[in-house]
């Protein structure tokens, strides 16, 4: 990630509406974000009752599909979805 650059990471609705949107957090570095985007689809999905084996394979799903297209799709309560923003540079 460019240093004038950080990412959002949200949590809103199925439908991915702007007016359902809750702001996680704002990350500067990029393994910040990937290990808070991976304990929130942990916890998630292992608060959903599954079997352990099938809850790793959703939690690596998830996860990929989520650094690969900034968004999950099908966890249980939520989603997530992540924009990447620019930062003003003070002269």
């Amino acid at each position: 990630m460019a240093k004038n650059k950080a990412i959002v990471l949200y949590r809103t609705d199925f439908n991915h509406t702007y007016d359902s949107r809750r702001v996680i957090g704002v990350f500067l570095n990029e393994r910040k974000y990937r290990s808070e985007t991976l304990k929130i689809i942990r916890e998630q999905i292992l608060s959903s009752g599954e079997r352990y084996a099938l809850c790793k394979e959703n939690i690596k799903w998830n996860f990929e599909f989520m650094m690969k297209n900034k968004q999950t799709q099908g966890l249980e309560d939520f989603e997530l979805v992540a924009e990447e923003i620019e930062l003003n540079k003070i002269v």
